[in-house]
């Protein structure tokens, strides 16, 4: 008899079972091992696979960024109120003042290159839409173009940060008020020279009603010629058909009298009557050919007149603009393109202006200033500003391999693992290399950067957790722990499910591994479910 023994085991992942079984020589007192297999539990939830390593937070690198030094109306480019190092700088506040204008700071990857005004338009004008609609001023529709509503929203910011716009010299308005009587009396001679279309074509429109009527009175004509011939040519057939009845009737009478037909003749001599008869039936053909005649040329009159009605009413829906009213048209239209043309730069130069030097874009804010070159009366193209981000961001290490599993915008935790402080925050992966490379003792590991969130600045340069989710199951998936998985006689992954003394091999496909699990799904007749046993080590 084979006795058996079962230990509990207690591991990660799952309660192991350990079974002995003592066999008969054993029990007998002949020196023969056990044979001890351990097991584990098929589970059912979520294997998740998670790059863990460790990181260091600290803030972005300080850049050092340059003032812009056009200006159109070529003031001196001297500092008069030079950065104050240490301070934040959200959107929309003042870095400095550049001899007494102001250099106002805003958010957008596109730097200004160019002095605006309006007019203007480009991904330049819609990037500073974009940031005057954060700070609450009305722009209207973002779509690139300074028009008069981003120039009241330019003043607005201006003028509640204690500045006033730069706007047009008392000569250049003189030659606006110009450009705009330009345009507006070029404008009325093209809406004289559409009007003088406008005329041609309703009187036009008027001429093919008239002859659209024509077609149709024509047509109306034909058909009445036509019944009328239809009528006159039956009338005829029937009066040249009784004619000839009537001369037969008579000269089968006088070849036999007797007939009963011959009694309703009477009177002349027979002989007369035939030549009567005969004399009749021509002069009917006579007539009904003459009447035939008459109506084939009035069925031809009428063809010829509605085919001249439709000639002139197709001359006239083909009819084009007269060559001078559509010349005319065509000077004017020229002419007031030009005239807006000019009127529009004249607008850009005379209007609300912000030059280059005024506006700084900082593709990320907050900033804090870390360092100024800049003191008053020193030039502006001397200055050198170094500015960094007030955000934390956590760099840390991955091997190359782990780094191919991830990207940009996914993401990411981070937390402190000392006993007493166990708080995690959410972020995601904001760059991939970089700063920071490898050095030679961890050649094989990439740079990672994570955003976490509004990290504590108390955390500056200690050793964090940082755990990167690459991928996760289902909860309904099924997972053994590694150990478990093995190979059969034909190379192919199997696992040995346990029932009492049997072990049946089932052949599986893997998934994601994680946590010391493997996902697991059967692929052939038989399977596993959660809650088998699955052998993981073997030993006598």
């Amino acid at each position: 008899m084979t006795a058996v023994v079962t230990l509990a085991l207690g591991a990660a992942g799952g309660v192991w079972g350990a079974v002995a079984w003592l066999s008969p020589r054993f029990e007998s007192g002949e020196p023969e091992r056990p044979r001890v297999q351990v097991t584990a539990f098929v589970e059912e939830g979520v294997v998740e696979s998670t790059i863990v390593t460790r990181g260091t937070p600290s803030y972005e690198k300080p850049r050092e960024v340059v003032l812009a030094t056009a200006d159109p109306e070529g003031a001196p480019q001297t500092i008069t109120e030079p950065p104050e190092v240490g301070r934040s700088i959200e959107e929309g506040d003042v870095l400095l003042e550049v001899w007494e204008r102001p250099v106002i700071v805003l958010q957008g990857l596109l730097p200004l290159t160019r002095n605006l005004g309006l007019g203007d338009s480009g991904p330049d004008v819609a990037q500073l839409q974009e940031s005057l609609s954060r700070l609450g001023y009305s722009v209207g529709e973002v779509d690139g173009r300074l028009g008069s509503t981003t120039a009241d929203a330019i003043a607005a910011l201006y003028g509640n940060l204690g500045f006033e716009p730069i706007g047009p010299s008392e000569d250049e308005i003189g030659q606006l008020r110009t450009a705009e009587t330009e345009a507006e009396s070029a404008g009325a001679s093209l809406e004289e020279a559409k009007g003088a279309i406008d005329s041609w074509n309703k009187g036009q429109s008027g001429e093919v009603a008239v002859a659209t009527l024509e077609v149709r009175q024509a047509k109306a004509a034909l058909d009445e010629a036509r019944s009328q011939q239809a009528l006159v040519t039956f009338r005829a057939d029937d009066a040249i058909s009784a004619a000839e009845d009537a001369v037969s009737l008579i000269a089968a009478c006088l070849k036999e009298p007797s007939a009963a037909q011959c009694d309703t003749l009477s009177g002349d001599p027979l002989e007369t009557q035939l030549k009567e008869a005969d004399d009749a039936l021509e002069e009917t053909k006579l007539e009904q050919e003459a009447a035939q005649l008459e109506m084939a040329s009035a069925v031809a009159d009428a063809e010829s007149t509605l085919a001249d009605a439709q000639q002139q009413l197709e001359a006239l829906r083909g009819a084009s603009v007269p060559a001078e009213l559509d010349t005319g048209h065509r000077e004017a239209l020229a002419n007031r393109n030009e005239a807006d043309e000019q009127l529009k730069s004249m607008r850009a130069r005379t209007g609300i202006k912000i030059p280059v030097s005024e506006i700084m874009f900082i593709a990320a804010l907050p900033v804090r200033i870390d360092s100024a070159k800049a003191g008053i009366g020193m030039a502006a193209s001397e200055a050198t500003i170094k500015l960094s981000s007030e955000r934390l961001m956590v760099s840390a290490t991955v091997t190359k391999a782990d780094a191919a599993l991830i990207a940009p915008g996914m993401g990411a935790s981070v937390e402190v693992d000392a006993s007493d402080d166990l708080t995690s925050y959410s972020g995601r992966l904001e760059a991939i290399g970089g700063d920071g490379a490898a050095t030679d003792s961890d050649a094989d590991r990439v740079v990672v950067t994570i955003d976490p969130g509004e990290l504590p600045g108390s955390w500056v340069g200690q050793s964090l957790l940082v755990r990167i989710p690459v991928a996760a199951t289902d909860p309904g998936a099924l997972s053994v722990p590694l150990g478990a998985l093995g190979l059969d006689g034909s190379g192919r992954e199997r696992v040995l499910v346990v029932d009492g003394e049997e072990t049946t091999s089932v052949r599986v496909a893997t998934g994601v591994i994680g946590g010391g699990r493997v996902e697991v799904w059967p692929i052939e007749e038989g399977g596993i479910a959660a809650g088998d046993e699955v052998l993981l080590v073997e030993a006598a």
